[in-house]
Formats: structure tokens, C-alpha cells, sequence
């Protein structure tokens, strides 16, 4: 999901009053639209790249949503945004006492990976500038509820969370889990979750296979199954509010 991060604040700032009093940014004769209409247009229109996106107009986006509006996936793929910007709330690492977050990440989404056979990278890996197990508290991007924990070969010490409207996100590579948190818990946006780590890639309590960092994958619910979203644009807007939630 390629959209510029300050494009992301503007439409997030839009979403959340919508989601919050159900008012809505347009209306056509008895036709309604929202932020999340107009945000699934112009994916569609610029190939899921909003970059470089050419405008087309208020007039012209109402007419194409109005046709569209009927169609099984525009609605799919507009859930799928709605889910997720309405969701995202804070970056998941807390910034220290000087406000400075000393994490690093790019863009390496769909990269190839060996361990366990070739396979595509399904997220966005937040590297620690210190290279220290245990030290970064790791928080919730959302509100939401813990449906997995424990270890997986690949991921290590992870915790999955649902959001709100719906998407599933994913945190890897776990050092140690909050105190007393457990499957089925309710948390809020910024609720310690555990400590970034380097575990995984064998036995459970594997460490020390690759630097310290927290992986973050953000996945929707289709047809066709789980589908793997690119956080990178997602934490770049995370990034510029740092641990705190958006108003």
C-alpha cells in the first residue's frame, strides 16, 4: 500500500471523524460517499501507487464511485482500507526520554527469504540501532485483541493482534511478552505488548540467528485468505507522530 505518509495523516484525520460520527465528506442527490470511496479510487486509478497520483476531479471520482459502488471488489478492497487506516494509531516502538525512537526500517516488503525455503517478505522489519535484546518496549499499534502468542520457527516470540474494523497485525521476533498478558485480552493503542528481540529461525528460544528488531506485518481477511499488506508507508506516517495516538 504505497500512499505518502503525510497523505496517510490527511485521510487518517478525515477517516476518524467519519468512523467516529458517521458524518460523511460528500453527498450527490440520495447517493452518499466517504473517505475510504475516494481512497479506493484513486488506488485503483494509480495501480496502488498514490506517489505520483494524477487527480481527476471531485465530479469525475463521484461518477466512477457511483458505477463502481455495486461492484463485490471496489467494496471488498475499500473494507480492506477502511480496516486498516481506521485501525493504525501509534508507532510500535516508544521513543526514549529525548523523543528519539534510535530505530531504522525500509522498505523491504515482498523481499525474497531463504530460512525455510524461498519465500516472499511479508512485512516491514524495524532494525534497533543498538542491536540490544530486551531494551525496546514494543506497544500495539491499535485498539484491538490478542488472538495469538507464542513461538513460531520463523517469527520466534510473536503476538497478533486484531484490530477494531478488523485487520490482523503481527509482531515478530519478540525478546519477552507484557507481564500477565494473554489470548482474548482487550488493549488499547500504545499498551505494552513486550520487549523487541532476536528470536526465531529454530527451536523455541532461539536467539542471536539475525540482528535485534521487531518484524511488523499487517494482514486482511479475503475470498481468497489471509492477505499480507505493506506496512512500510503505514509506519513512515506511524513514524512522524511518534508514540503518540493521532487525534
Amino acid at each position: 500500500m504505497l500512499i505518502p505518509s503525510k497523505m496517510i495523516k490527511d485521510i487518517k484525520r478525515k477517516m476518524d471523524k467519519e468512523l467516529e460520527s458517521n458524518e460523511i465528506n460528500t453527498k450527490k442527490g440520495s447517493q452518499t460517499y466517504d473517505t475510504a470511496d475516494y481512497i479506493t479510487l484513486a488506488m485503483l486509478l494509480n495501480r496502488y501507487n498514490l506517489n505520483n497520483a494524477r487527480n481527476i476531479g471531485k465530479s469525475n471520482s463521484n461518477f466512477l464511485i457511483s458505477n463502481l459502488s455495486q461492484n463485490k471488489s471496489f467494496m471488498e478492497l475499500k473494507a480492506y482500507y477502511k480496516a486498516i487506516l481506521g485501525d493504525i494509531k501509534c508507532f510500535p516502538v516508544i521513543p526514549n526520554s529525548d523523543g528519539e525512537l534510535n530505530v531504522t526500517f525500509i522498505d523491504t516488503w515482498n523481499a525474497y527469504r531463504s530460512y525455510g525455503g524461498n519465500r516472499r517478505h511479508e512485512g516491514t522489519d524495524i532494525m534497533s540501532k543498538e542491536n540490544l535484546r530486551g531494551v525496546y518496549p514494543i506497544v500495539s499499534m491499535t485498539d484491538g485483541t490478542v488472538e495469538k502468542m507464542g513461538w513460531l520457527e520463523q517469527g520466534g516470540y510473536r503476538i497478533g493482534v486484531r484490530g477494531t474494523y478488523g485487520a490482523y497485525y503481527y509482531y515478530a521476533h519478540l525478546e519477552s511478552y507484557a507481564p500477565d498478558l494473554k489470548i482474548g485480552d482487550s488493549i488499547n493503542a500504545g499498551d505494552f505488548l513486550g520487549y523487541m528481540g532476536d528470536s526465531g529461525y529454530g527451536a523455541e528460544g532461539t536467539v542471536g540467528e539475525f540482528d535485534v528488531h521487531l518484524h511488523v506485518g499487517i494482514y486482511v481477511e479475503t475470498d481468497f485468505g489471509e492477505l499480507s499488506v505493506n506496512p512500510y508507508s503505514i509506519l513512515l506516517y506511524l513514524e512522524s507522530i511518534k508514540g503518540s495516538k493521532e487525534k
